[in-house]
């Protein structure tokens, strides 16, 4: 058993410094290659720091990007993961109200804010934030997703099954099958919660 947990250890080494290299490679490549995949990527890297414990080491290095580059709102969106990652919501909160005062009309923001809010506690907010992203149109769905898993928390598990259900519509009539299965499972687990 002690041999078994050793091959875990050299493994999860392993795939970190695996995780790195290639978050690396298209990092390198940078974002005129594929725009989508290198901020997915920061995201994800920044991510791993923040589990590996470098949370202000995050912070720090996004705080500066900004101090150089202030009106670029994807660097942004990623100071507000770092606050997120590192359980600093208060702080998290007054840099989303900077960063939609400065980006009124981007919907990542206001799910940004939506989340925030949320582990504040503010949940009438935190809905708010999530309209507003509908509003202005986010990317797959993301603001009934958030709504889906507010309610949940809520315990309103009826509205929560509702708004799975629409995701599965919205996603079955843009010929996303797979994803739409994927939300009628979790209305279905959602209605068992309310059955209970």
């Amino acid at each position: 058993m002690w041999e078994y947990g050793i091959i875990h250890y050299f493994l999860m080494h392993y795939g970190k410094e695996n995780a790195f290299h290639w978050f690396d490679k298209v990092l390198e490549q940078g974002e005129s290659a594929d725009e989508f995949a290198y901020w997915k990527t920061r995201t994800q890297r920044m991510k791993l720091c923040s589990q590996l414990g470098k949370d202000e080491e995050n912070i720090k290095e996004q705080r500066k990007i900004i101090e150089n580059n202030s009106d670029n709102v994807n660097e942004w969106d990623l100071l507000l993961a770092a606050y997120m990652y590192a359980g600093r919501y208060e702080e998290a909160y007054e840099e989303f109200k900077k960063a939609v005062h400065k980006f009124p009309d981007e919907w990542a923001l206001y799910i940004d804010g939506g989340d925030i809010s949320k582990k504040l506690g503010k949940y009438d907010e935190a809905m708010e934030y999530y309209n507003k992203a509908g509003e202005i149109g986010s990317y797959f769905c993301d603001e009934l997703y958030c709504k889906a898993s507010l309610y949940e928390d809520l315990g309103d598990y009826e509205k929560s099954y509702d708004m799975y259900m629409k995701i599965a519509d919205t996603l079955r009539e843009r010929g996303y099958d797979v994803e739409a299965d994927m939300a009628e499972r979790d209305a279905k687990e959602v209605k068992s919660k309310n059955i209970k």
